[in-house]
């Protein structure tokens, strides 16, 4: 950002209209929340779309500039209490940047799953009933996975009974629920679709055989991104997308079993095992295990001490 003041390339901030975000492109990842406190309401609003498409990438916007967005958003469109539906629905993935807690049951179909993963799970664990998490869109369920669905199951508390319900809501399409989840998030570069690594996550099973495999999500990593880890997700520099596969089982064992064979046969991805309606005790409880930190007898012991 400083070389771009000094060179006067957009001017002050203070004066940018919406088409100065356009022209920054991935810049934008790298602004200050000192700049971005400065931005008008007239020039977010024009800007909209290419801030939400920043947005939504993975590690596009640090704690501190989330933080900063949070009142310019709230300048511009309100509070969340306030919103309809069609307003948390334009703002995307900065609708995570805002209070939630307090949106209108009518506003939830509203929200994106990228304003879900910018917000991360536990927010909505804490605040969010079951009716809500229920009418979310299937869209919007589906970015509770991997990292974040293990955040919103540490953070639900309350009986036994009310998790399972919430977990259910989010991961129970139809009504049909799995015993247990094994989420794989898979970071990979451009070449590689997600067809083929489902592919690969499940050839990585030879013995936990999964009833059902699917690619839930693929989210695009931030060009600007050059941390090893980045939302507990570990990244190499060639990284561009992480893609999440979920499995389905039976049991409890049976996801934590297979969570230990991905972790052996691959050190590049992370596993999250989330109970589901399964109730047999061996599984660690949304555990998760970045495996280039442990041997595959380790990564066994952990998932279970972690029940």
């Amino acid at each position: 950002m400083k070389k771009l003041k000094d060179s006067d390339a957009f001017g002050d901030v203070k004066t940018w209209t919406g088409a100065a975000f356009s022209q920054m492109g991935q810049l934008l990842e790298g602004i200050k929340g000192s700049d971005i406190a400065k931005f008008t309401k007239e020039a977010i609003q024009g800007g909209m779309a290419e801030i939400k498409k920043t947005g939504a990438k993975l590690g596009a916007f640090t704690k501190a500039q989330v933080a900063a967005w949070k009142p310019k958003i709230e300048e511009a469109y309100g509070k969340a209490k306030d919103m309809a539906s069609a307003t948390i629905a334009e703002l995307g993935a900065m609708a995570g940047t805002i209070d939630l807690s307090e949106l209108k049951l009518s506003a939830v179909k509203g929200l994106k799953g990228a304003a879900i993963k910018l917000k991360g799970g536990a927010e909505f664990a804490k605040a969010w009933s079951k009716e809500k998490l229920t009418a979310l869109t299937a869209e919007a369920k589906k970015a509770f996975n991997g990292k974040t669905l293990r955040d919103f199951r540490a953070n639900v508390g309350g009986k036994v009974s009310d998790i399972a319900e919430k977990i259910k809501a989010l991961v129970c399409p139809d009504g049909k629920c799995p015993g247990a989840l094994l989420d794989v998030e898979v970071p990979h570069g451009a070449a590689e679709t997600a067809d083929q690594i489902k592919a690969k996550i499940e050839a990585y099973l030879k013995k936990a055989k999964a009833k059902a495999a699917s690619v839930v999500e693929t989210i695009q990593i931030a060009a600007t991104t050059d941390a090893a880890t980045v939302q507990g997700r570990r990244l190499a520099a060639s990284d561009t997308a992480v893609t999440t596969v979920r499995l389905e089982f039976d049991t409890n064992a049976d996801s934590t079993a297979a969570a230990a064979e991905v972790n052996a046969a691959d050190s590049g991805v992370t596993t999250s095992t989330i109970p589901v309606t399964a109730t047999d005790g061996t599984a660690a409880a949304a555990a998760v295990v970045p495996t280039a930190l442990l041997s595959a007898t380790a990564v066994a012991a952990a998932l279970y001490s972690l029940c």
